[in-house]
């Protein structure tokens, strides 16, 4: 282990400065071991994310705009494991905030959860009056092994789940631009741009290969710009990201804003496993495709034979304890 990585693990602030003056060789150079603590103090691996956030974004087609939108999110992410659960306010309207689609998605690491019900707080929507409502909306169980990384983790984790932090070191990066403001890293898919200032991540850009081309020539695909960076339980996370994306022809697909609100970011070591539970409304109708049924949940919980069960158990002591009050006032007689 080297002296920058032991310190780095000990003391994360101090080791970015560290590996800023005294461990980052010269552009060219190919010593990738000495960029490890610059990438994994911007990378949330081995950590619990708890955050929430507001993601406004255009959608283009032949480079002409085609659709805007607005989601409010609340994630909740295991990289230990890879559980997560997302909550999503989804505004087809940016400028109308009473009506949404309100989405729950959940991977437990065995079963994934899609849970979606229309929500509506117009006054005077129902012919009761005014107030807020929402369907129980339906929902669908299923088995996934490697499920799809929520859409805010794109610049944390290639899929499926593996760390951007972690492959770009197995590609052998290079510093290609040493200045006094900031350290350019690059390898054969990624371009990294780091601030001199803190060892911010400020900029990231993605690039693949062409399916049906030549495998060594690489496209552009995404690029990220990081904003407005606080340091979280020792992790420099950005409170402002903003992600434009291509298609393999070089057209825009769509552009995109993170603001995360900084109150609510957290991270932590490990988290309860009971935030990654299915929970379901009353009336919500469940197509369960590993136990193959379908059924509209009712008062009891959305497994049925179990609580059927627990239910004739609580009969069952019931009338004893009736069958014991009787026969007392038939003693007393």
């Amino acid at each position: 282990m080297r002296v920058g990585e032991r310190l780095f693990i000990t003391f994360p602030s101090l080791c970015v400065a560290l590996s800023l003056c005294l461990l980052f060789p010269q552009a060219g150079k190919t010593e990738e071991n000495d960029f490890a603590p610059l990438l994994l103090i911007n990378s949330i691996d081995k950590k619990v994310l708890d955050v929430c956030y507001t993601f406004n974004y255009e959608s283009f087609s032949n480079n002409k705009k085609i659709n805007t939108g607005r989601r409010v999110i609340h994630l909740v992410f295991d990289s230990n494991s890879g559980k997560f659960r997302e909550e999503t306010k989804w505004y087809d309207n940016p400028n109308d905030t009473n009506t949404y689609l309100f989405a729950v998605e959940v991977w437990n690491g065995k079963e994934a959860l899609s849970w979606h019900r229309p929500v509506a707080q117009l006054a005077g929507f129902r012919a009761l009056g005014e107030g807020r409502f929402e369907t129980p909306g339906s929902a669908t169980i299923s088995a996934i092994s490697t499920p799809q990384v929520p859409y805010f983790l794109s610049m944390y984790y290639e899929e499926p789940l593996r760390p951007i932090a972690t492959m770009a070191l197995l590609q052998h990066p290079k510093c290609v631009e040493n200045t006094e403001t900031k350290i350019v890293l690059e390898t054969i898919q990624y371009r990294f741009e780091f601030s001199k200032k803190n060892g911010a991540l400020e900029k990231l850009v993605s690039s693949a290969p062409v399916p049906g081309r030549d495998p060594e020539k690489l496209m552009k695909m995404v690029t990220y710009e990081f904003f407005r960076h606080v340091n979280v339980s020792g992790i420099l996370m950005p409170l402002e990201v903003k992600i434009v994306r291509w298609d393999f022809d070089g057209n825009l697909m769509s552009k995109g804003e993170f603001h995360v609100d900084q109150k609510k970011l957290r991270l932590y070591d490990k988290i309860d496993d009971n935030t990654f539970q299915f929970e379901l409304n009353t009336g919500c109708l469940v197509n369960d495709q590993i136990r193959k049924r379908e059924y509209r949940v009712t008062t009891l919980a959305a497994n049925p034979p179990q609580d059927v069960e627990a239910m004739k158990k609580t009969l069952e002591k019931m009338l004893e304890q009736a069958e014991e009050q009787k026969a007392a006032v038939e003693k007393k007689k």
